[in-house]
């Protein structure tokens, strides 16, 4: 699976430790689905027809209805790139608001420094690419 696949695949399924919730079925199209495309799709605990793992794969070998889902931002004339948390961070300057931090860090004491020091760590996690800095992101532009 490549990175765009990941992403889709994340996007559809949902991830609770991000806060995304997996995609829905319109109601109306289940019975289509299910014939058309042998999805085989049932109501969650909720009610809800949800994309599930073993439904994301049959749709992912299913070419009619994954290659729509995966060039919708060329047919949607958007640019886009998928990269990593960090990479993000660095092209939209983490190295300036890190060093900014570390540099009043040594300026300030006590609690301050302690506030400070709190901010710096975060950082420094959301950009470690073995860690939260590893998870893929999307940057989209509607051209």
């Amino acid at each position: 699976i490549n990175n765009v696949d990941y992403l889709i695949r994340k996007i559809m399924i949902g991830d609770k430790s991000d806060n995304i919730f997996p995609c829905r079925f319109d109601v109306n199209k289940i019975q289509e689905l299910n014939s058309n495309f042998n999805l085989k799709l049932r109501k969650n605990k909720e009610g809800n027809y949800i994309v599930t793992s073993k439904v994301f794969e049959k749709i992912k070998d299913n070419q009619d209805l994954w290659n729509p889902i995966k060039q919708y931002f060329e047919e949607n004339n958007f640019e886009y790139k998928i990269m990593k948390q960090y990479e993000f961070l660095d092209k939209y300057g983490y190295q300036e608001i890190y060093s900014s931090l570390k540099n009043q860090f040594v300026e300030t004491y006590g609690v301050d420094q302690l506030k400070l020091k709190s901010d710096i760590v975060g950082l420094e996690a959301i950009h470690n690419d073995r860690g939260l800095g590893g998870f893929y992101c999307i940057e989209a532009k509607k051209l």
